[in-house]
């Protein structure tokens, strides 16, 4: 930010919107230090934010001024940057609950239309993340590809859930792990919590990561 300002006078969000460049086909990553003003012509110019709520608690990298954001009509997607967890629900469950810690409320992302907190952001997540990626995914409608979760009802995290409220069991009662298939592009890759090659990639994984680890320290 500091070499931006020094080089153009401007903040890096400041001198894209004062470009004229900022619409719908960009997406921008983090928006942590954005000032309010900022936020509000990010989401005039119907650009998307992707947020990485892990990889930006990893880095110490500040919260994303969410409830601004969207009440602007900004346009929100999450993402996982560092790859240290790839969990979209617990992305967006500290998305909320982030809020929550710095506004001493519960409940922050909720709007009178839609109440539930999961769905709101599950559906936007989607939505404005298929935009973001240029592909025509992000909702069950005709013309969509199929890309699916199918949740087991039966699982303990799943109980006492109503249609209107599965998406909060998701996000904010471990119902990820009542995950039980997956489908992308119309192409079951997940059945019954297996994925076909999951011995395999979990064996050459562990193998990287090995390879990867630095020796062990020596201590005297």
């Amino acid at each position: 930010m500091q070499a931006c300002k020094r080089a153009t006078g401007l903040r890096p969000i400041e001198s894209l919107l004062r470009s004229g460049l900022l619409d719908e086909r960009w997406c921008l990553v983090h928006c942590t230090h954005a000032t309010r003003d900022e936020l509000a012509g990010i989401a005039a110019s119907r650009a998307t934010v992707c947020v990485s709520i892990s990889t930006e608690a990893n880095l110490g990298d500040g919260l994303f001024d969410a409830p601004g954001f969207l009440r602007a009509g900004g346009r929100l997607c999450i993402g996982s940057d560092s790859q240290s967890t790839v969990d979209p629900a617990e992305e967006l469950r500290w998305l909320e609950y982030q809020q929550r810690l710095r506004r001493r409320r519960r409940i922050v992302l909720a709007t009178a239309t839609e109440p539930h907190v999961g769905t709101r952001l599950w559906r936007a997540a989607a939505a404005h993340g298929a935009q973001a990626l240029g592909q025509p995914v992000g909702e069950i409608a005709v013309g969509r590809r199929a890309d699916w979760i199918v949740l087991d009802g039966d699982h303990p995290a799943m109980a006492g859930a109503q249609p209107e409220s599965a998406l909060d069991h998701l996000i904010f009662a471990g119902g990820a792990a009542a995950i039980r298939d997956c489908m992308v592009a119309g192409r079951w890759v997940v059945k019954d919590r297996r994925h076909p090659q999951e011995a395999a990639v979990r064996e050459r994984f562990t193998a990287l990561l090995h390879r990867a680890s630095p020796p062990p320290i020596e201590r005297r």
